[in-house]
């Protein structure tokens, strides 16, 4: 008589290892999943942040600017604050110049995933920003002088992922105290 001894044969083992395997993989694949999702989302609200930001700054500059100059694609862009060339090539695009009494002035500019804000006086750069908005595929600047005030808009593109379509964004600030200076 051959009796068994208690226990798990050989083929047993090897499958209940194979569907743990399999389990497992199941599980890290959908944490990875999760991760890049997180990391997407943070992406996103970093983003809507930042342009909440450029937003609120864009309306607090163009309450005070004393006057405004809207530079098209096709024309020059303004000089960098000191004076030379800007020290990283840009694809054309509108930009935006608010001056101030006392010889201030902050240009608006996008470059790469963001809006950059420089503030001068005279020629020394006094403060410098990027407002990292993201992929944008569109920028334009705008005035419409048919009201009271002069409203200047922003008109922002995203991107928000492949294969999605643009999302607008628009904001909109009137300029208080300027007298224009439009250069299209």
């Amino acid at each position: 008589m051959n009796r068994r001894k208690p226990g798990f044969t050989l083929v047993e083992m090897l499958v209940a290892m194979t569907l743990l395997v399999s389990l497992m993989t199941v599980v890290a694949l959908a944490l990875g999943s999760l991760a890049r999702a997180d990391r997407r989302a943070r992406i996103e609200i970093d983003h809507g942040r930042a342009m909440q930001q450029l937003f609120t700054q864009m309306r607090a500059d163009a309450h005070q600017a004393t006057a405004f100059a809207i530079t098209s694609p096709t024309t020059p862009a303004p000089p960098a604050a000191d004076g030379e060339a800007p020290d990283q090539p840009e694809s054309p695009t509108a930009s935006l110049r608010l001056t101030y009494d006392a010889g201030v002035t902050i240009d608006y500019r996008a470059v790469g995933d963001g809006i950059r804000r420089v503030v001068t006086r005279g020629s020394t750069v006094r403060h410098h920003e990027v407002y990292s908005c993201g992929p944008l595929s569109r920028v334009m600047w705008t005035v419409d002088e048919m009201h009271e005030l002069p409203l200047l808009t922003l008109q922002l593109e995203r991107t928000t992922g492949v294969g999605r379509q643009a999302v607008p964004l628009v904001v909109q600030a009137a300029l208080l105290n300027t007298s224009p200076q439009l250069a299209e």
